[in-house]
C-alpha cells in the first residue's frame, strides 16, 4: 500500500481459491449496495488494524505481509484495505476510500492466446522463464484439463464459455482471468478467418537511380 497522512489502517486478508474468482468479480460489482451488501468471498484469516509510522506529507510505503496465511510457500488472497471510520468525515467516503484487491503468490508465469481455431497456453517460471512441463491447466471450474509439455505449451480447442485458467504444478497453482475489470464478463472465443485487402507501399531512396 501508499498511503499519505494515515497514521493507521484497517487490514482484512481473506483466504480464497481459484474458484472463487467468479464470485469475487460479482461481489465488486454488487459491495456499494446499502441494502444487502454481499459477503466477501473465502474465509477471513485476518481482521487488524496496522499502524502506519510515516512522516507528514510524505507518499509512504506500506507492506502488508501475507506468510503466516500462506499455504507453505502458495496462496490466494482478497486483502481489503480502510482507514478508520474515525478518520474518515462521512460513510459515504469508505467507498471511494477503501482498496481491495486479489492477491496471488505462484512462481507460475501464465500466458494464454487463441485464433479462429485453438487455445495455446503456455506457462513459466517466473524466477528464470524456464518453460514449465506437466503443468495442469484446467478451464474455469469445469472438468476440461490438460498438460503442458516439454516447451511449456498446450494446445486445445478454445473451451466455451471460460473466463479464468488455472494452471497448477504440485502445490503451486495460478490463476489468469481473461479479465480483471469487475463488469468484464468476457470469455475466450474463437476469431473468424476474413480476407483482407491492405496496401503495401514503399518509397525508393532518392540516391538510388532507376534501371
Amino acid at each position: 500500500m501508499y498511503v499519505i497522512n494515515y497514521s493507521k489502517l484497517e487490514v482484512k486478508i481473506y483466504s480464497v481459491h481459484p474458484s472463487d474468482w467468479l464470485d469475487y468479480k460479482k461481489y465488486l460489482q454488487e459491495w456499494q449496495r446499502t441494502d444487502n451488501p454481499p459477503a466477501i468471498p473465502g474465509n477471513l484469516v485476518s481482521d487488524k488494524t496496522l499502524n502506519v509510522e510515516a512522516p507528514s506529507d510524505t507518499l509512504t510505503q506500506v507492506d502488508i505481509d501475507l506468510s503466516e496465511y500462506m499455504d507453505g510457500d502458495y496462496g490466494h488472497f482478497i486483502v481489503v484495505v480502510t482507514p478508520p471510520r474515525e478518520l474518515m468525515k462521512n460513510e459515504q467516503e469508505r467507498y471511494w476510500r477503501t482498496v481491495q484487491t486479489w492477491v496471488q503468490i505462484s512462481q507460475i508465469g501464465l500466458d494464454a492466446f487463441v485464433d479462429h481455431s485453438e487455445m495455446v497456453v503456455w506457462a513459466t517460471s517466473l524466477k528464470d522463464g524456464v518453460p514449465l512441463a506437466n503443468v495442469t491447466i484446467q478451464a474455469g471450474s469445469g472438468v476440461f484439463g490438460t498438460v503442458t509439455g516439454e516447451d511449456g505449451t498446450a494446445r486445445f480447442s478454445i473451451p466455451g464459455s471460460t473466463s479464468y485458467l488455472t494452471a497448477q504444478k504440485g502445490a503451486d497453482t495460478a490463476l489468469l482471468p481473461r479479465s480483471t475489470y469487475a463488469w468484464g464478463d468476457e470469455n475466450w472465443y474463437s476469431y473468424a478467418v476474413n480476407d483482407e485487402l491492405r496496401w503495401y507501399v514503399f518509397r525508393r531512396p532518392a540516391d538510388v537511380s532507376p534501371g
